[in-house]
């Protein structure tokens, strides 16, 4: 999803995020940050062609383990008769998601600890 990220994660902060789209074409966005709080949200907002997407990752403890939530909420003139695209995304979302799980789950096995029962259930909103 994101391939690289160019300036700093703190909250007002301007950067420069490279993607990857469903079909494989690279996009680029200038993004500001909106919010920013170690190990519980990150939030950008960026926009093209009128439409502005606003995309998080929010962390919270679920008692057994870690609930992540990923979503991107889309705004504009333009972001409802295109809706059809955004949905076009989930597959690599979702992956991303996955791919997260994957190298989260491996670092606590390789630091010694396991994740708790049930591991990390990536939702989206």
């Amino acid at each position: 999803m994101v391939t690289s990220a160019e300036g700093s994660a703190s909250e007002d902060s301007i950067a420069t995020l490279r993607f990857r789209s469903n079909i494989g074409v690279p996009l680029h966005f200038r993004v500001r940050i909106t919010r920013s709080q170690a190990d519980r949200e990150l939030r950008w907002v960026g926009s093209r062609f009128g439409i502005s997407g606003e995309h998080y990752f929010q962390l919270s403890n679920d008692g057994d383990g870690t609930h992540f939530v990923h979503g991107e909420v889309f705004r504009g003139l333009l972001a409802k008769p295109l809706g059809f695209l955004f949905r076009d995304q989930l597959p690599v979302f979702e992956a991303f998601n996955e791919a997260l799980r994957d190298v989260s789950e491996h670092r606590f096995r390789t630091a010694g600890a396991a994740p708790a029962t049930g591991g990390t259930t990536p939702t989206r909103r």
